[in-house]
């Protein structure tokens, strides 16, 4: 920006007119459109400059923002918390507990399974007794019936036809 050239009033005495003073109270009217016409230019451009000013600090408060926020989470995580290493040594010694009871409750499944496993076996074997007895049980049934139709035969009917009632009676299971 150029400084105009300012001018004085003549007094009187000679002519009147203007005369170039350096402390002149004067410009010329087109010195003062092309003044006018650079403060408005420079008024928009500093209008432009307040609003870019004015995005740049708020991205630089956002990115402050963002740094004491990682600060914050980086100290807290290197930061030890007694709390959280409290916590997290209950945690494994509940884990070591429940581990234990998982094991005494293996223990005591294996131990049941072996219990039933004989216990099935103990049983297959007093199937296979009762198997063998039943059939002792129906063979000596047939040699009494055998042997009690020999014994009717009329040789002694008085003795005979006793031994028979015992022997019908025995089969029921009356005596």
């Amino acid at each position: 920006m150029s400084e105009p050239i300012r001018y004085a009033l003549r007094l009187p005495d000679i002519s009147y007119g203007t005369e170039e003073s350096p402390n002149g109270k004067y410009i010329r009217y087109e010195d003062y459109a092309r003044l006018k016409a650079e403060v408005e230019k420079l008024k928009a451009l500093t209008a432009e400059m307040d609003s870019t000013i004015n995005v740049s600090q708020a991205a630089c408060r956002k990115y402050k923002a963002e740094v004491e926020r990682l600060t914050a989470f980086t100290t807290r995580t290197i930061t030890p918390n007694e709390k959280l290493e409290v916590d997290l040594e209950n945690c494994r010694i509940a884990l070591r507990v429940k581990y234990e009871e998982v094991a005494k409750f293996k223990a005591e499944v294996e131990r049941l399974t072996n219990n039933c496993n004989y216990l099935d076996q103990k049983l297959d074997d007093e199937l296979d007794k009762s198997a063998m007895l039943c059939g002792q049980v129906e063979r000596l049934t047939k040699a009494g019936d055998v042997m009690a139709g020999v014994i009717g035969l009329p040789v002694n009917s008085v003795q005979s036809s006793a031994l028979i009632e015992n022997w019908k009676a025995a089969k029921e299971g009356k005596q």
